[in-house]
């Protein structure tokens, strides 16, 4: 291979995927140049949902609640805010 000495040539290949996971009620879909996330999830789940957006390095650009869900009270005895 040609280069400086020492230095390594990678090739990296590019391919399309497809991800099926387990689960319901979550919509995946592209918009914008984004990739898009919803569904009725309760909060334990959101955090979980985050932690792994975050452990894939991927960015957050936005998170916005869509309706005022079920209305009962969180697990600490707050309710969520409106």
């Amino acid at each position: 291979m040609a280069g400086a000495p020492g230095s390594m040539l990678r090739r990296v290949m590019t391919r399309h995927y497809r991800l099926v996971v387990d689960g319901e009620g979550m919509t995946i879909s592209a918009r914008g140049g984004a990739t898009e996330i919803a569904g009725v999830i309760d909060r334990p789940d959101l955090q979980l949902v985050l932690a792994r957006i975050l452990a894939l390095g991927l960015t957050l650009r936005s998170l916005e609640v869509l309706d005022g869900g079920d209305d009962q009270p969180e697990p600490d005895g707050l309710a969520a805010e409106t």
